[in-house]
């Protein structure tokens, strides 16, 4: 039995699919609704096949499959993609990565059903993995991470801290795919980040390994944890407004 990924925020379209996939071609379904969520289920279990959207939030389904595929834990894996989007530029990229292929919207019940049949069908005929990759995250104490709106602290962090190589950021997208494709043993996340604040973050890192070998820490007004936060949150140091005030106390915690 095959086991498939369906990773699509319409909800009825992820439904359909899922439905699809279950009922008539009798396969083993995980179904999500953002980008996020998929990259916490491809840590917990190896799937045969990756149904992705195009057009998410968070994370888009490009930088998605961009991810999947530069990552060897998961490159290996077939995606097909859900797509409304008719211009060749797009389609072209999407080739270029290296999807199995492409499933056209908007779909009906039996359009969906002969395009799934037709996907597993190729699946198949691939050239099978000699063994399964083992996805669990194994973290690299010589990297930290860094992530800040204030690139002015963040350009501070370039090179090396603490004996750590630094990977540095303004921006919580950025930080999810560094984490995902470096791996770092430190993360230090700041206020307000775009896209993917630092609450998600926070809780998607401590779901992809062992939280026991990832040390992560926060600034804030607020030093103090609440029982729930020291679950996941190692330390905090205070929000400073001066960037080099702030780096100093970062430096000192990871130095020490």
């Amino acid at each position: 039995m095959k086991n498939i990924l369906v990773v699509d925020d319409d909800r009825n379209m992820n439904d359909l699919v899922s439905r699809v996939l279950k009922g008539k071609l009798k396969c083993r379904v995980t179904s999500v609704y953002n980008g996020i969520d998929a990259f916490v289920h491809l840590h917990k279990e190896v799937f045969d096949l990756i149904i992705l959207d195009i057009s998410m939030p968070l994370v888009h389904g490009i930088e998605i499959l961009e991810i999947l595929k530069s990552d060897q834990k998961f490159s290996h894996i077939p995606v097909a993609m859900m797509t409304a989007n008719r211009e060749k530029e797009i389609i072209a990229k999407l080739i270029s990565l290296g999807i199995i292929d492409f499933i056209a919207k908007p779909i009906s019940l039996d359009i969906v059903y002969s395009k799934l049949r037709e996907i597993l069908e190729k699946l198949d005929k691939l050239e099978k993995p000699e063994e399964k990759i083992d996805t669990t995250i194994v973290f690299d104490e010589n990297k930290f991470l860094v992530a800040d709106v204030r690139k002015d602290l963040v350009e501070m962090f370039n090179g090396s801290v603490g004996g750590m190589e630094t990977l540095t950021t303004d921006s919580g997208l950025e930080a999810l795919k560094y984490f995902i494709k470096e791996r770092p043993g430190t993360v230090y996340l700041g206020k307000n980040l775009p896209i993917v604040n630092e609450k998600l973050l926070i809780k998607t890192f401590r779901s992809l390994g062992d939280g026991k070998k990832l040390k992560i820490f926060v600034a804030r007004e607020n030093t103090k944890l609440t029982v729930e936060e020291q679950k996941n949150i190692d330390s905090v140091v205070e929000l400073k407004e001066n960037a080099s005030e702030q780096f100093d106390l970062i430096k000192n915690v990871v130095e020490n």
